[in-house]
């Protein structure tokens, strides 16, 4: 199985890579992950603040965030919609 390595490109208006192809301990900048999630760099502080997402790794200065952090985000994300789906329809057929 071939592993797969890309960066990931903020200069366009879409995340070019999926993180699920990316390598786990890949280390993302706040615009990285900032655009993976399609928000902006204080939203991603704003769920580091709120626990949401795990707290970056700091090298130097600099604040990174492991893909896998942010895959299991968004994991959360996808979950937590999928049960609003099945409270919903549980309560149209009630």
């Amino acid at each position: 199985m071939k592993k797969v390595s890309c960066e990931v490109s903020v200069d366009i208006g879409r995340a070019d890579v999926v993180l699920a192809q990316m390598d786990k301990k890949q280390m993302l900048t706040v615009a990285q992950v900032a655009r993976l999630l399609a928000v902006c760099g204080r939203t991603i502080r704003r769920l580091v603040a709120a626990g949401e997402l795990n707290a970056p790794v700091h090298v130097g200065r600099a604040s990174r965030w492991l893909a896998s952090d942010v895959l299991e985000y968004q994991e959360k994300l996808v979950m937590r919609r999928d049960q609003q789906r099945q409270r919903c329809q549980q309560e149209v057929v009630s």
